[in-house]
């Protein structure tokens, strides 16, 4: 059985791709096309607009459209509107079809298999062993803030953002928000008991956090890695690619 991880990141048992935009209605209002609809759902989706006029398909590019589009929370009364005049010199706004698309997209597939785990050159590291791992999903991001306020209904992040990392929680706080996500999608929950008695059941389909093998594997590419990460998915300078204690100020 395949599973799912959260780093807050997450593993799951599949990947959905869901229709969940219903009260769809387009209407024209001074020279722009008016889309209004609700989203259904318990997590953010990633919404894509097509436009089709006499035969002819286009992607309307960000700097014509405004408002709810790309990645969304579920709710009613969202709107979108494009004005295809932006869009090319000369089109006008009869005559179009518009798509909406959502997509709850955020998890990417790793193929289990056989890998040295730890490293000789960090004490903690040592020693270097084989792990094998079966296949799993992981989210391919942190859980965004708009996530864990779908499921868990609040905010503790300092630093506000819909497509920000969530912070300022707990691993307990993880552990409730996993099982919440799981019991929403009608998976079976992970994690059972409370607080330092917690144990997690890894034949359920629900989402947990990734092991530690789990989430070294990842980052070291999976089963088709070929070279010697010592970073998640680069050999390069670490302060190319992360922040940390030595340059940022502590």
């Amino acid at each position: 059985m395949k599973k799912i991880i959260i780093i807050l990141i997450l593993i799951s048992s599949s990947v959905l791709f869901s229709q969940q935009i219903t009260n769809f209605n387009q209407k024209i209002k001074n020279g722009r096309i008016v889309i209004t609809y609700d989203l259904q759902g318990n997590t953010s989706y990633d919404i894509t607009i097509t436009a089709t006029k006499n035969g002819k398909t286009i992607i309307p590019s960000g700097k014509c459209l405004g408002f709810d589009y790309g990645t969304v929370t579920p709710g009613k009364d969202k709107i979108i509107w494009w004005a295809p005049a932006l869009e090319c010199r000369g089109w006008d706004a009869e005559g179009w079809t518009i798509t909406l698309k959502a997509e709850w997209n955020f998890m990417v597939f790793v193929q289990g298999g056989t890998f040295e785990m730890g490293s000789n050159k960090v004490t903690r590291e040592k020693p270097i062993h084989s792990v094998t791992l079966d296949d799993f999903y992981i989210s391919e991001t942190e859980v965004t803030q708009a996530e864990w306020k779908a499921v868990m209904g609040n905010n503790p992040s300092e630093f506000k953002g819909d497509n920000l990392p969530v912070e300022r929680v707990s691993w307990y706080d993880a552990v409730e928000f996993c099982n919440k996500k799981s019991e929403m999608e009608g998976l079976t929950p992970c994690y059972s008991g409370k607080k330092k008695k917690i144990k997690c059941n890894f034949n359920a389909n629900g989402y947990r956090l990734p092991t530690e093998a789990e989430w070294e594997y990842a980052a070291r590419g999976g089963i088709h890695h070929t070279d010697d990460y010592k970073y998640a998915g680069t050999t390069a300078n670490l302060g190319d690619y992360a922040w940390y204690n030595s340059n940022s100020s502590s």
